[in-house]
């Protein structure tokens, strides 16, 4: 403080640390695992990974502690879709990343049995989680060199109709 008889004394020294910057986030997912990267950030004392299954991941969703990157995350499961967030930590606080997401591809189903009758087949398959659909792809197994042709979005168990009795039928399901 100053007034016409001086410079006050100095009061006493306030420190603060700013938070680190926020980390700049990189996600890889594919069918059955994610992995998050980062660069290292100045000022970082360590990183926390955010996540959950639904947006929205904050500060209070679930929490890795002492992340490094890269980092996997474990125990993922087909079909589901996961969201993160990275935070550079230091005595500050923290920064963080945008929020990241990471769809995991549905397994593969397992085709259990067909049925069949004069002209139709109708294939089985037990329900697949996180599928939203399913796409059946057939073959006549009698013709070299045969094409599969592609079914869209059926759903299950699926009658293919119209088919040439006598004739033997190869079926692939891919799940979506």
């Amino acid at each position: 403080a100053i007034n016409s008889a001086g410079e006050s004394d100095l009061s006493a020294e306030l420190s603060l640390t700013l938070p680190p910057a926020e980390p700049v986030v990189q996600l890889q997912a594919d069918s059955d695992h994610a992995t998050l990267a980062w660069p290292a950030i100045s000022g970082a004392e360590t990183y926390h990974v955010y996540w959950d299954t639904h947006a929205g991941v904050s500060a209070s969703s679930r929490k890795i502690s002492n992340a490094s990157s890269p980092f996997p995350p474990s125990d993922l499961k087909a079909g589901e879709t996961y969201y993160y967030r990275v935070a550079a930590v230091n005595r500050g606080g923290e920064s963080l990343s945008q929020e990241l997401a990471a769809a995991l591809r549905p397994q593969a189903p397992v085709l259990t049995h067909a049925n069949k009758a004069s002209r139709q087949i109708t294939v089985h398959a037990p329900a697949v989680v996180g599928a939203q659909s399913y796409n059946l792809y057939w073959s006549l197994a009698d013709k070299v060199g045969s094409i599969e042709q592609k079914i869209s979005d059926v759903k299950l168990p699926f009658t293919h109709s119209g088919l040439i009795n006598g004739a033997t039928y190869r079926y692939r399901l891919a799940a979506v």
